[in-house]
């Protein structure tokens, strides 16, 4: 578990498991296009630092779950 989305994306890079795309795209249109065909490849996480019309960066991620139980499990910790 992960007391941040920062801290579950920095354990996601230093492990291999993210792309960054730094070049600005379209949350509409491009950002969806991408996780899908990254997800149909097998890929990892992608984190797009530019995203047209966002204050902020997005990060798009699809946990598998295999019989090994490999990969990182983003869960974040609530106030419980």
């Amino acid at each position: 578990m992960y007391s941040s989305l920062r801290a579950c994306v920095t354990d996601l890079e230093r492990t291999g498991q993210l792309v960054r795309i730094e070049q600005e795209i379209d949350p509409y249109l491009e950002a969806a296009e991408i996780q899908r065909r990254v997800y149909q490849a097998g890929g990892p996480a992608v984190f797009y630092a530019r995203v047209k019309g966002c204050r902020f960066p997005m990060v798009s991620y699809e946990q598998r779950l295999t019989d090994d139980r490999e990969g990182s499990d983003c869960s974040l910790r609530t106030g419980d």
